[in-house]
């Protein structure tokens, strides 16, 4: 239907209900049925269910975009620094805490260098509003990381209120597993 007709539709369907709640004595209940035919019209409408990416509850947002940076820092005292980027949502503020990306990663024991290998995760929460946001990451090491390349992947995941339809979403992303720089 074009926008013209269900525009005529919609006032014809006013104008109907107008008379109808005017002309008869019992207004309330020609509201009543009209509004119990509409909800009726509502549910047994058709959805577009092609959702757009990832596993989500109704067609939605798709998955949350992960990028992990190139290169990775080791720090003292048992830890890497290095950044993500992630986009996911919009929602609306829920504080429960429950979206977080991960990451980890992983450097094999390289028996030339004396390397024995190492394991780093962190988490870090994440602003799902729609927008990408870079944040910096504290993963903690388990193991000995020395300068070289490590690979590194991402998992992320974010629930919360959609702003359009009031529905309560879930949003996951992965990125990787891909090679890194560590320094």
């Amino acid at each position: 239907m074009s926008y013209w007709t269900k525009l005529a539709l919609a006032i014809s369907s006013a104008l109907t209900l107008l008379v109808v709640a005017l002309t008869t004595g019992g207004a309330g209940t020609a509201l009543r049925a009209v509004g119990a035919n509409a909800a009726v019209a509502a549910a047994a409408a058709p959805i577009d269910a092609q959702a757009g990416g990832d596993h989500t509850t109704a067609p939605g947002k798709g998955a949350i975009q992960i990028t992990i940076g190139p290169t990775w820092t080791i720090q003292p005292w048992w830890k890497l620094t290095g950044e993500i980027t992630a986009t996911c949502g919009p929602f609306l503020h829920v504080p429960s805490g429950s979206d977080l990306a991960t990451v980890t990663i992983k450097q094999h024991p390289d028996m030339a260098s004396g390397a024995t290998g190492g394991h780093a995760t962190g988490s870090v929460f994440l602003r799902c509003d729609g927008a990408a946001h870079t944040y910096t990451v504290t993963a903690w090491a388990g193991g000995t990381f020395v300068p070289g390349t490590a690979t590194a992947a991402a998992f992320a995941f974010a629930a919360g209120i959609d702003p359009v339809t009031f529905r309560f979403e879930f949003q996951t992303g992965q990125a990787g597993p891909q090679q890194v720089n560590i320094a």
